[in-house]
């Protein structure tokens, strides 16, 4: 006669013998390392996006890596929090696209020499 499992549980032994057993477990010791590993590699992670991302919006990089390091996780939130709004290389590109519009701007209007006001073309 095959007895359940949880018909073991119902024996008389000591429940905090069968709790001790489970806390115990080989299984349950490499879950937590595997947990462990994985909140590590995430936290290394989170540092060198931290680092490689501030390099590129033009925020001092090393202080924002070193932040990220001594503040897991918060390190990272808070330059999320007051990074620079836009990449480096965006920015440069947003004032030549304005430089360039500004010229042809200047170039197509003509203007009063003597009060700088707008002239139709006649």
């Amino acid at each position: 006669m095959s007895q359940a499992p949880f018909s073991l549980l119902l024996q008389d032994s000591d429940p905090f013998q069968i709790i001790s057993n489970f806390l115990n477990s080989p299984i349950l010791r490499i879950s937590g390392q595997l947990i462990v590993l994985l909140f590590v590699v995430l936290w290394i992670a989170l540092v060198y996006w931290t680092y490689t991302d501030a390099g590129r919006r033009g925020a001092i990089s090393v202080l924002w890596g070193i932040v990220a390091v001594i503040f897991p996780y918060v390190g990272t939130l808070i330059y999320l929090i007051v990074r620079p709004p836009e990449y480096l290389d965006e920015s440069r590109e947003r004032e030549l696209e304005t430089a360039v519009l500004e010229r042809e701007l200047r170039n197509n209007t003509l203007l009063c020499p003597n009060c700088r006001n707008l002239v139709e073309k006649e």
